[in-house]
């Protein structure tokens, strides 16, 4: 994994940009696998320690709070930002876009935290950045307004489609239970545990929404 930090100034070099954060419910060897394939690696304060633990050298952007200063020499960049308007997943997802990357992937977002969890799919809402977010068993992809999405799923794998915002003209197909220009909103209409049929396609007019992907455990890093 390249670690010159010229390399990650800007977004014009590698696509594989990894953000990490303190969600401890992603094991060690999952966060291995998806560091070591990585181009860019970049931890929102505390998830920076566990990165340097298993021998990585991360750029660690955030206030900084739970960051163990004495492992700074043992990473690539220190990036403070001490706003406390924003969370650390906030001022991650700025660093990235500010740095020219249009996508990102996010590990770590699980945690014992439901405060977290949710704030973090809040800082996703903001954020003009395409994201992906692994997940234990899953991997979400952020649909957001106008976008079509298509992934090759086998038969059998677990879809849901959540709106993280309201949502106009949600469209899935490849499914058990297609769906076809409907409305969706946090605390109406959901889609959850629905069953792939063959290639999952979904799309939304207007709004932002989370496809959520099941996945085999072997599945460890797949770009």
């Amino acid at each position: 994994m390249p670690q010159d930090l010229e390399f990650c100034q800007t977004g014009e070099v590698g696509n594989r940009v990894l953000g990490v954060l303190s969600g401890g419910d992603t094991d060690d060897t999952q966060l291995a696998a998806w560091s070591a394939s990585a181009d860019v690696l970049i931890a929102a304060d505390g998830g920076g320690n566990r990165l340097v633990a298993l021998g990585f050298r991360p750029i660690v952007v955030g206030d900084l709070d739970s960051f163990d200063m004495t492992l700074a020499s043992r990473v690539e960049a220190v990036h403070e930002d001490p706003r406390q308007d924003r969370t650390d997943f906030d001022k991650l997802l700025e660093f990235v876009h500010d740095k020219g990357y249009r996508s990102l992937t996010v590990i770590g977002l699980e945690g014992d935290h439901l405060d977290h969890v949710l704030a973090g799919l809040s800082s996703v809402v903001r954020s003009p950045l395409d994201v992906r977010i692994v997940l234990r068993q899953a991997v979400g992809h952020v649909l957001r307004e106008g976008q079509d999405l298509t992934y090759d799923e086998e038969p059998g794998q677990r879809v849901s489609l959540l709106p993280l915002t309201k949502c106009e003209g949600v469209s899935i197909s490849g499914v058990k239970w297609p769906l076809q220009g409907v409305e969706m909103e946090p605390g109406g209409f959901l889609s959850v545990s629905n069953v792939a049929t063959g290639p999952v396609h979904a799309s939304v007019e207007s709004g932002t929404a989370l496809l959520i992907l099941g996945r085999r455990p072997s599945d460890l890093a797949s770009w």
